[in-house]
């Protein structure tokens, strides 16, 4: 039992099993960051062969075999390529290969790095202290992206610009800003605060992971420039990473089922405010909102005009169910367990203190892999960080029951 100024917590369950690969895999698909996973397709930049996975793949089948069936998935953390971490800082471009195996994904090849004459492959064949510390390496990364891309910028950062758009051109009794208002709440306080002090050079956050500061504002730089919002649409994410249907993947089933539900409220809530698409695009307010949005922005893929307005009720039905699905549902799946995962420091430590492996003969005992965790206070801040950022609110809603005073 942990306590934090007088609030008792349960060490995470996650300490009974972190060293198991189900586990390791598990987290892939239903972790906190349940977003990287996707159908493997052959890379030169990650050339795993069958000789290298021998013993590992089910009796008579084969790369090709498997990829044909749809049992190979990966993740790839090439995002971090242009990223420049401190100096003194170990940090790694890490692919993993995973195998679906029922409802279990089973890791069976890491390679911690780009460049693959730098960078061997690794299997659980590899004594099993150095394949835990390839499997941390990937979870650092993992960490790191899921934290200042995927949480930060995807579910704060990105949806808090149209509130704040909508706050500017939009009346308070507008229906739609009645509607966005209510799942806003305490979001402008919330990131306020990370903007002045987590997210600063000396801040928590960027203590924690490997790439520090400038690394962290690189990598929010590079993804607010390229961002897609397509990704943002769940059944269109989950088709173009090719695990729909996934076995086990218990998150693409339940954001999908949701994003439905609400995109069936959203719908309702629309054309009860608009009986028609002229409706839609005579409404100043509506249009300077958007327009706002657009002058400032490079986003790929929103349902808006070129101008930046929406012109019909399916272009705002769509874009209203992005915002609420990604600061309700999403936020909820990104945040609310990254105690239960990251309070526990040996299932992910964000920064790792050893040197990258290149050779498969190494072998690390557990005094060894105890070493390399962070120092004592690290370790706090780590703990306390993210028990802070995923307790529940008091005044939490459940998603569409809303107070009188919104």
């Amino acid at each position: 039992e942990l306590t934090f100024e007088g609030i008792k917590r349960d060490i995470p369950s996650v300490s009974k099993r972190w060293r198991e690969d189900v586990e390791f895999g598990r987290q892939r698909m239903n972790g906190i960051n349940p977003m990287m996973i996707k159908k493997y397709k052959k890379m030169d930049a990650f050339p795993v062969t069958d000789e290298m996975l021998a013993g590992l793949l089910p009796d008579g089948e084969t790369i090709d075999s498997l990829m044909q069936k749809n049992k190979l998935f990966f993740v790839d953390y090439h995002h971090f390529s242009t990223m420049k971490p401190p100096a003194e800082n170990h940090y790694v471009v890490p692919f993993a290969l995973f195998l679906s195996k029922g409802s279990d994904l089973l890791p069976i090849a890491i390679q911690l790095g780009q460049d693959p004459k730098e960078f061997p492959v690794f299997t659980p064949k590899v004594d099993k202290g150095l394949w835990q510390l390839c499997k941390w390496f990937v979870c650092s990364a993992d960490a790191a992206i899921h934290e200042c891309v995927i949480h930060l910028l995807s579910t704060h950062f990105i949806m808090e610009t149209f509130y704040v758009a909508a706050m500017r051109s939009m009346a308070p009794t507008h229906p739609l800003m009645q509607l966005l208002k209510a799942h806003f709440w305490f979001t402008i306080a919330i990131d306020h605060s990370a903007r002045s002090s987590l997210i600063i050079p000396e801040g928590q956050l960027p203590s924690l992971f490997s790439m520090g500061y400038e690394g962290m504002v690189d990598m929010v730089g590079h993804f607010t420039k390229e961002f897609d919002f397509d990704h943002y649409v769940v059944p269109k994410d989950l088709e173009r990473r090719g695990v729909d249907g996934m076995p086990g993947n218990h998150y693409a089933a339940d954001a999908k089922d949701l994003w439905f539900i609400i995109e069936t409220y959203v719908t309702s809530m629309v054309n009860d405010i608009y009986e028609s698409d002229e409706d839609v695009a005579g409404d100043v307010e509506l249009a300077n909102c958007f327009k706002d949005i657009k002058s400032r922005t490079t986003w790929k893929n929103m349902p808006t005009a070129e101008d930046g307005t929406l012109k019909t009720r399916n272009d705002l039905i769509r874009m209203v169910t992005i915002i609420i699905n990604t600061v309700s549902g999403r936020h909820a799946a990104d945040n609310n367990g990254q105690f239960d995962l990251l309070g526990f420091i040996p299932n992910c430590p964000p920064k790792m203190h050893c040197a990258v492996p290149k050779n498969l003969e190494t072998v690390w005992s557990d005094a060894e892999l105890a070493a390399i965790l962070p120092p004592y206070d690290d370790a706090v801040t780590q703990i306390s960080f993210f028990h802070a950022v995923s307790f529940p609110c008091d005044d939490a809603n459940r998603l569409g029951n809303y107070k009188p005073s919104f």
